[in-house]
């Protein structure tokens, strides 16, 4: 029965109520919520919606507008404990109850509900200063059906020296004057608990229609009430839905984790704290160690030395790694096969696991840990319920002290290595901070909120004209290698050239990252010969807006893609403002994998690129002086997915540039040589920004001297030009094999449009016998012509035996 307009008054609604005794209310406030790891007011919704359906058989369950505080803000930063004024929030709680659940069911369903409400930081009761559409999601239809309120006032009042003390009129008895107020609900329940008692208040208007069922459903919710703090208590601990709030779980997945994989990972539901889904750039690295999992276990060697008189303790080491260990969720997490079809691992953080940590004593000088072949300490690789790290201690005859952390590539970047040795360096002197560390979960759940398919949109259009770009074999010759076979050359930037690096930044608004994403980009035009080219490149991820991103351990860091064209005859300078305008946008959708990139772009049967870039960033520490002991790192880390991994870091005093090379790509010499030729290109670029790409150098120093003091007595006695020794008969039936083709050279073709420009790709030398303008082999080397006559001679010389090596090949390939 509808109510008239202006019936549902405090003047005409009627009024019960009950009370739990202590030890009953004690028991609702304490050990009931362990079994489902309720809070009170879950418990205390749970049982009036369980006597509900009991009472009422006709009908659904009904929703309850749930008035709360409002002080939770959505933003950690922001404390509202002790600020005056109005927060009070109405959110609606529907919980998909049935008359046929048993109280336990109801308590974990009515829990799901609450916690997983939508927006909880928004309410019904948020301004109408909303758009229209929101006004029309918050819009409620007066009088509402149920208002329930919760308020624990057990610790304001219990005292009972207090200045204040409550009042025994309850705050739902009506004066006299104001009996003609308007109510917001036809019900209004209101549970407290004063001096250790729980008391529901029930107000509920008179012109309803079955008062008498009203009266049988209070009746029955202080039963439900009595039966759950008799029942909750006897039951084992068990998950609900919402205890993992990032899992898609339904009931029959959940049932499967708690009967199936945490036992068969001999885990209780009391030693798991939380369970998520693994980062998209953790997803790929699983994908990857699926095929070979040895160059993802990293051991990281650190030097420990004491800044002060005394020796370094081994005991309060091995306490001060312990401490980090289990202050940082990442090191308590293990990963487990996902119940999502969509996923392949989830991650599960133990609360207290134990913490592998041992010392080994030798009489022998340690060496710096060596990239590969070299025995580890642990059998870390058949871990499947305990982190997949271990720390060893190697103390050495001499008195030197090393840190041998074994750790999964899954667990960690760079700039989570830097900050755990400055945690340690902080725990072991005793001014580590006690504030909890930031969980790697606020990362996952920040990902899980990004426009994913806006990112998907930005990268199709990105790369839609990007193809396979990969690094040939130009120095050696491809024989069979380890996959962990790795060259590692470190260079770093002469005074000169690092200032006028920093300089050139400084004035044209760019970053030395941007300087160096061109370089690279110029330096794969050359050896592959396409005028597009792309390359995988690193972000640290340490720019997400949530509060404390630069605390967090883990890998954060995202792998993306950088497209350059050369095909418009473009300056320097105005390429390098496109790829920083590139790297900005991007940056917004940072988070999809480069795995995924690579599939929009159409390439997923082949990888798009083989190299990578990666700028080398830490955290800064302001300690460092006050520390007892400093940790340095003596491990060049590179990244096992690319053939030729290049890293940067740079500050005001030096510009260091390592090169990992994989060596079926390149040899030691082959490294050293791309190393010299980059820092020439870098060189070349800050020197004359206005030039095109066509009039860059790339050729290094080094090669150049070595050409013209190879070459030097041959090209005395050279001819001219081929063209014209060997006549017009030569230019017109002269080949040039191209994969079983041949491709004429024309006689009125000059040096600078040579056609034979090389390309290596699948095979590891071919010409590909292009002949567009200003892209061949002559064009790239026609500066250097121009400089020295020498060279110009000797050019054709050259392009003759590169020719002959051709022929040699293709008729050994037949």
């Amino acid at each position: 029965m509808a109510l008239a307009h202006g019936r549902n008054t405090l003047g005409n609604s009627s009024q019960a109520s009950f009370t739990l005794d202590r030890s009953m209310t004690h028991i609702l406030m304490s050990t009931a919520n362990h079994a489902f790891n309720t809070e009170p007011v879950e418990i205390v919704h749970a049982a009036l919606l369980h006597a509900f359906t009991n009472t009422f058989h006709d009908r659904y369950p009904p929703a309850f507008f749930s008035e709360e505080q409002g002080r939770e803000a959505c933003d950690s930063s922001v404390n509202l404990s002790r600020t005056v004024g109005c927060f009070t929030t109405i959110s609606i709680i529907s919980a998909l109850a049935a008359r046929s659940n048993s109280l336990t069911d109801m308590v974990r369903c009515v829990k799901d509900s609450r916690r997983q409400r939508p927006r909880n930081c928004l309410s019904h009761s948020t301004p109408r200063s909303l758009s229209l559409a929101d006004q029309h999601a918050f819009e409620i239809k007066d009088p509402v059906e149920i208002i329930f309120s919760y308020t624990d006032l057990n610790q304001q009042f219990n005292n009972p020296d207090s200045l204040f003390q409550r009042c025994n009129i309850a705050f739902t008895q009506s004066p006299v004057t104001v009996a003609n107020l308007a109510r917001f609900a036809l019900i209004d329940i209101a549970a407290s608990v004063v001096q250790g008692q729980l008391k529901i208040e029930i107000t509920y208007n008179k012109e309803m229609k079955g008062q008498d069922r009203i009266i049988q459903w209070i009746g029955k919710s202080e039963c439900s009430l009595k039966a759950a703090a008799e029942e909750l208590p006897l039951l084992k601990p068990c998950y609900t839905i919402c205890d993992f709030p990032l899992l898609s779980l339904s009931d029959t997945t959940l049932d499967e984790l708690s009967r199936r994989v945490l036992p068969h990972l001999g885990l209780s539901s009391d030693q798991v704290q939380d369970i998520y889904p693994s980062a998209p750039v953790q997803q790929g690295m699983m994908m990857s160690q699926a095929k070979s999992p040895r160059p993802y276990w990293t051991r990281v060697r650190w030097t420990v030395n004491s800044t002060g008189t005394q020796p370094v303790d081994l005991d309060r080491l091995k306490r001060a790694w312990k401490l980090v260990a289990s202050r940082h969720s990442i090191l308590r997490t293990i990963f487990i096969d996902a119940l999502e079809p969509s996923k392949i691992k989830n991650q599960l953080v133990l609360k207290d696991p134990p913490v592998d940590v041992s010392v080994l004593c030798t009489d022998q000088p340690v060496p710096p840990v060596p990239t590969s072949n070299f025995k580890w300490h642990t059998d870390i690789f058949n871990r499947r319920d305990t982190p997949q790290h271990s720390l060893v201690l190697v103390q050495t005859a001499s008195g030197n002290l090393f840190c041998d952390l074994e750790i999964n590539h899954t667990m960690f970047d760079g700039y989570s290595l830097s900050l755990i040795r400055q945690e340690i360096c902080a725990a072991y002197t005793g001014t580590l901070s006690t504030t909890p560390a930031p969980p790697y979960k606020v990362y996952i759940d920040y990902l899980h909120k990004l426009p994913m398919d806006e990112g998907k949109q930005f990268w199709q259009a990105y790369l839609q004209d990007a193809h396979a770009c990969h690094f040939p074999t130009l120095w050696q010759t491809v024989t069979s290698h380890s996959p962990q076979d790795r060259t590692l050359v470190s260079i770093s930037l002469d005074s000169a050239t690092h200032h006028a690096l920093l300089a050139f930044c400084q004035r044209h608004g760019v970053t030395p990252s941007n300087v160096l994403y061109l370089a690279w980009g110029i330096l794969l035009r050359a050896v592959t010969g396409s005028d597009k080219v792309c390359f995988g490149y690193a972000t640290s991820g340490r720019d997400a807006p949530f509060p404390g991103v630069d605390m967090v351990v883990g890998p954060l860091i995202n792998m993306l893609v950088c497209f350059l064209n050369f095909e418009t005859q473009s300056s320097v300078l105005s390429i390098m403002h496109k790829v920083q305008e590139d790297y900005l946008a991007a940056l917004r959708f940072q988070s999809i994998p480069v795995g995924k990139e690579m599939q929009l772009s159409g390439t997923s049967g082949q990888g798009l690129v083989n190299t990578a870039v990666f700028a080398q960033v830490g955290p800064t520490d302001r300690d460092t002086n006050q520390h007892e002991i400093s940790i340095s790192d003596q491990t060049g880390r590179g990244s096992p997915d690319y053939d030729i991994a290049l890293a940067f870091s740079h500050d005001e005093v030096e510009t260091m540039i390592s090169f990992d090379c994989a060596a079926p790509a390149l040899s030691q010499r082959g490294t050293q040589n791309l190393a010299g030729l980059f820092i020439r290109l870098i060189a070349d670029i800050i020197q004359i920004p206005d030039q095109t790409v066509d009039m860059v150098h790339v050729i290094s120093h080094q090669d150049l001297q070595s050409l013209q003091a190879e070459d030097q007595a041959v090209s005395e006695n050279s001819q001219p030009c081929a063209d014209e020794v060997s006549g017009e008969k030569s230019c017109e039936n002269t080949d040039v094999p191209r994969n079983g083709a041949s491709a004429p050279i024309h006689r009125e073709q000059k040096l600078g449009s040579c056609p034979n420009k090389m390309s290596v790709g699948e095979s590891q030398c071919k010409p590909s016998g292009q002949d567009d303008e200003g892209s061949g082999c002559g064009c790239r080397l026609r500066p250097y012509a121009r400089e020295d006559p020498m060279i110009a001679e000797n050019l054709v010389l050259i392009s003759l035996f590169v020719y002959l090596l051709f022929v040699f090949l293709a008729f050994f390939r037949s």
